[in-house]
């Protein structure tokens, strides 16, 4: 019996295959940079440069950089550290630990697996990773109302402004 895993022999084809996704991919950013070709535009760019023939640029980076630009990355980037913050003033407060465990672990998957495919492409996938995310309304109300940055003007305010603070 082989000890090679079912497909191994196939590792080398199918990566030269995401290297030629990728270069491709890049060409298409290069024409359009700022505000990308549009949704799903893989599809409609390989054949013009010469690339392999799929849906998507089998990296999570550059299929938002072709799609939408660096507009649309930088405004994915903004989205995805308000959240990260969110999950840390979650995680310092004690708030549904649980989930942010859960939601932790599926942003990691989800960055990670992009690395080399587009997980969150697929209706199945996207529904299930946004419901995840969802989960930090759960706990807002509580978060808004007992935890407040330091107030600098503290010993002029009444007694409730400046006591209650946010553990760093």
């Amino acid at each position: 019996p082989s000890f090679a895993p079912r497909g191994a022999g196939s590792l080398e084809t199918t990566f030269a295959q995401r290297v030629s996704i990728w270069e491709t991919s890049l060409r298409g950013i290069e024409e359009h940079p700022l505000f990308g070709m549009g949704a799903s535009a893989y599809q409609m760019i390989y054949e013009q440069f010469g690339g392999y023939k799929t849906y998507h640029c089998h990296n999570l980076l550059l299929d938002i950089l072709l799609n939408f630009g660096v507009v649309g990355l930088a405004v994915l980037c903004i989205y995805g550290i308000a959240l990260v913050r969110l999950l840390i003033l979650r995680f310092r407060n004690n708030v549904c630990t649980d989930m942010n465990v859960l939601a932790a672990a599926a942003m990691a998957a989800v960055l990670v697996h992009g690395m080399t495919d587009v997980t969150i492409l697929w209706a199945q996938t996207a529904a299930l990773f946004f419901l995840i995310l969802s989960s930090f309304g759960i706990g807002s109300a509580f978060l808004e109302e007992n935890i407040m940055l330091p107030n600098p003007l503290a010993e002029y305010a009444d007694d409730r402004a400046g006591a209650v603070y946010l553990r760093n």
